[in-house]
């Protein structure tokens, strides 16, 4: 565009394919809010348009586009300032993806507001795009939901829950240092009201899933909880069932064999015979008859006694 606005060459998007405009197409853009303040920056700076709606013959085009503009000056080569280069950038693709981040909880709703609380992107059309339109300048999330937008605005991010629902917030800034940013105009050839540094201008990517949902899903995760606990329950219970009656298994086991070992020791003490019990090379027991055989006055003095002690010495004749 020249310095008075007009269009020198406009390149149409033309579903994909890029098609020059013929001279007779060109437009002038002088008094659009975007030249104007494209137009004022100095050289090296971007000016970032706020996501609108196109206008076109003063009217807002249908079906919507939403629109988001770039432009910088342009200066001859003795610095003198001769137009603006710009480029419009679709912008319905950028609101899509910034909600999808939002929508993940099923039955949940996705969406994206500008700094005042308007729906750039929300989960009913006849919301959208509020400040474009004065029969709609009352829709906001605002006034929609005020004691969440209150703590929407005040956060960088936040979640909390409400008589509505559950709402997930954060903030993104879409300008770079360098670039500016204004108001805009809902008006085809009004000026901006005022300049946006980057730290002014935001959106807020919200999710929010109402009560109805919210209270449903936690039903169903009670639900299900329950379900996994009662399971854990009855495997708890058999588990201990089987545990119970293995003990029983094992104590009545080593009943029997105290009793097989009480019986074997009564054996051993009563007996007029010699008995005497040896394993890996010592003595285990033995029985008094044992003792007064081996010329021991108890039991005991056998048992502290090495077997080979008792061994007969080798004769000579190796007998």
């Amino acid at each position: 565009l020249d310095e008075n606005g007009m269009e020198i060459a406009r390149v149409n998007f033309n579903d994909g394919l890029p098609r020059a405009v013929e001279e007779h197409g060109l437009q002038s853009k002088k008094g659009r809010y975007y030249f104007e303040d494209a137009f004022s920056l100095s050289q090296g700076e971007v000016f970032v348009s706020p996501v609108d709606l196109n206008i076109e013959h003063d009217e807002i085009e249908q079906p919507f586009k939403p629109m988001m503009r770039f432009g910088t000056p342009v200066f001859d080569r003795r610095g003198k300032k001769r137009g603006i280069v710009l480029l419009n950038y679709f912008a319905a693709k950028l609101l899509h993806y910034s909600s999808a981040d939002a929508d993940l909880a099923k039955g949940s709703q996705a969406m994206v507001l500008n700094a005042n609380g308007y729906w750039l992107y929300g989960p009913s059309a006849e919301d959208e795009w509020g400040f474009m339109f004065e029969d709609r300048k009352d829709r906001t999330f605002a006034n929609a939901y005020p004691e969440a937008w209150q703590k929407i605005t005040a956060a960088e991010s936040c979640q909390f829950e409400t008589s509505e629902g559950m709402f997930t917030s954060s903030t993104v800034y879409p300008l770079l240092e360098g670039q500016t940013s204004s108001t805009g105009s809902r008006e085809g050839n009004s000026p901006s009201m005022e300049t946006l540094k980057p730290s002014e201008y935001r959106w807020k990517v919200v999710s929010f899933v109402p009560s109805d949902v919210l209270y449903a899903n936690r039903s169903n995760r009670r639900m299900y909880a329950s379900a996994i606990l009662a399971l854990l329950l009855t495997i708890s219970l058999l588990g201990s069932w089987r545990v119970g009656k293995d003990t029983a298994r094992r104590e009545q086991a080593e009943g029997e064999l105290r009793e097989s070992e009480k019986r074997f020791m009564d054996v051993l003490y009563s007996s007029s015979d010699s008995i005497l019990l040896i394993g890996e090379g010592k003595f285990i027991d033995c029985n008094e008859a044992t003792a007064r055989m081996l010329g021991y006055p108890t039991r005991e003095e056998v048992l502290q006694t090495h077997p080979s002690e008792l061994s007969p010495p080798v004769q000579p004749d190796g007998r």
